[in-house]
């Protein structure tokens, strides 16, 4: 008989015992769980920002670059009129080099090719005459003489392009 009492007693402990838990987070564990939330949204929103404003400024590089290779293409062609010898337009890319920084550069970066000009235009020649392309001549020509202010750093993309579209035959 006591087993018949123990037993009913148990049961009704066991459910007392499951009904006092909790049935939902605490409020202390809602907001905590929401500021989490929270932060875990701003960072994955920074994330992608950051993310777009580094596809936009490489974007903006590539366009750039596109940019300035149409700008070197459309320079690097030959000019109505071909120099008659590979030694004389060689000597002519060494002028138009120096006509190139005269016209576009000043103060200090003048300054510094005036003073190395001699060197730089005897190079300028002798590398000319060793590669060897009077097309290529005739192209570094019409390219140094016919840039612009946006090309004024672009002087050896304009000279390997040409040497590139008018290789020795």
């Amino acid at each position: 008989m006591q087993i018949r009492v123990l037993l009913p007693t148990l049961l009704a402990f066991s459910l007392v015992a499951c009904d006092s838990e909790p049935e939902g987070p605490t409020p202390e564990q809602k907001a905590a769980a929401e500021k989490k939330a929270q932060e875990e949204k701003e960072l994955a929103d920074r994330i992608a920002a950051r993310k777009a404003e580094d596809e936009a400024k490489e974007q903006a590089a590539k366009e750039a670059e596109a940019a300035k290779q149409k700008a070197v293409d459309e320079l690097t062609v030959l000019p109505e009129k071909m120099p008659k010898s590979l030694d004389k337009a060689c000597k002519e890319v060494a002028a138009a080099n120096d006509r190139f920084m005269t016209r576009l550069y000043e103060g200090e970066a003048l300054e510094k090719w005036n003073q190395a000009k001699g060197t730089q235009m005897a190079m300028t020649s002798a590398q000319c005459t060793k590669f060897g392309s009077l097309e290529a001549a005739a192209c570094q020509i019409n390219a140094m003489d016919n840039a612009g202010e946006d090309a004024k750093k672009a002087l050896p993309d304009l000279l390997r392009t040409c040497n590139e579209k008018f290789p020795k035959k």
